[in-house]
């Protein structure tokens, strides 16, 4: 008889990822009870607040589609071995760029104009994480840095359009012009801003998942993270999976700020994406980096966000407090996420 096989499934991998949103949620829920004056009321209304109705819940799925798109991209350069902290600024010129394309084309078919957009913004994003890939592939520069200063120099250039050249004279707002209707993309849930970018999101994270876990190539990328040098003696050829991780990511964010564009501002507004591409590297570091673990990390955080606002609204709770909580909890999630796995989750294959 052949001794059995002892089981593959190792608890504290499967219990990780549920740890932190676990602590994040029990300290959100000490906090609230400790500076409310009704801690029952505003638990219960952070709890039910995000589903109490259309409105509500579609916003909070929206919002979780764009982090789950943007949160592959980031994901795969960890994968990589690698850090992209370009997020927000390539997730914003992307909302500039798409909705730049889409103005100009209104003459055209609704579906060119659109098409158009998505391909122009995901293009921009892809052109921004290229440069960070090619420097660090060329030179082995920081990637933390060069992907965060030219993530920061671009939002500084989309700030200069919007209030300068590109600007709408006839908006109190500093945004630029609005999209038009027929460009828009169409809501599911009205009057919220679910649309076709929640679907799009759900898809991008399961062909993700086959890529990195059922190809060769997926593999080689995996091992090159793991350990370059064991990658080259194995005839890996290491460059693609620097700079091709990065162009991709590029292109996941600018594609998230083309859905975000034309499904949910509708405009460039001065500053409009608010941190999504911060948000983004938290929900990707929950999922611990996995393509899957990452649909329930983004609904995680995008239900956080949306029952601190309904607090703020509803309850009577300091404004103030609410992005101090948010904080918090990213601070704590970061923390977790080095202690355990250490750089680019590099413990197992």
């Amino acid at each position: 008889m052949h001794p059995q096989k002892k089981s593959s499934i190792k608890w504290p991998d499967i219990l990780s990822p549920l740890i932190t949103p676990a602590a994040a949620f029990i300290s959100l829920v000490l906090i609230i009870t400790a500076v409310s004056s009704n801690p029952l009321n505003t638990l219960y209304i952070f709890l039910t607040s995000p589903i109490s109705n259309n409105f509500y819940l579609g916003n909070m799925l929206n919002y979780a589609g764009l982090l789950i798109i943007s949160a592959s991209g980031i994901s795969l350069v960890f994968k990589a071995g690698m850090f992209n902290l370009g997020g927000e600024g390539q997730i914003y010129s992307g909302v500039f760029t798409a909705t730049a394309v889409s103005i100009a084309l209104s003459s055209y078919s609704p579906f060119l104009a659109i098409a158009g957009a998505i391909t122009a913004g995901s293009l921009t994003g892809a052109a921004m994480g290229t440069v960070s890939g090619y420097l660090k592939m060329k030179w082995n520069t920081n990637d933390l840095i060069t992907s965060f200063l030219l993530s920061a120099a671009v939002i500084h250039i989309v700030n200069y359009l919007i209030t300068g050249p590109m600007g709408d004279p006839a908006s109190y707002l500093i945004t630029t012009r609005e999209i038009p209707q027929a460009l828009r993309l169409k809501q599911f849930l009205p009057p919220s801003k679910l649309n076709i970018s929640f679907i799009a999101a759900i898809i991008i994270a399961v062909i993700y998942y086959i890529y990195l876990y059922r190809t060769a190539s997926g593999l080689k990328l995996r091992t090159s993270g793991k350990s370059r040098l064991f990658a080259i003696y194995s005839g890996v050829r290491t460059e693609y999976f620097v700079t091709i991780p990065f162009l991709v990511s590029g292109l996941l964010n600018g594609l998230t700020g083309s859905f975000a564009s034309l499904g949910t501002y509708y405009m460039c507004a001065y500053n409009c994406t608010g941190g999504v591409g911060w948000s983004a590297i938290a929900v990707s570091l929950i999922g611990r980096n996995h393509p899957l673990l990452i649909i329930p990390a983004a609904l995680f955080i995008s239900w956080m966000e949306s029952g601190l606002s309904g607090i703020v609204l509803y309850s009577g709770f300091p404004f103030e407090l609410s992005p101090i909580l948010q904080a918090f909890v990213f601070f704590f999630i970061t923390a977790k996420f080095f202690k355990k796995e250490g750089y680019g989750d590099r413990r197992h294959f």
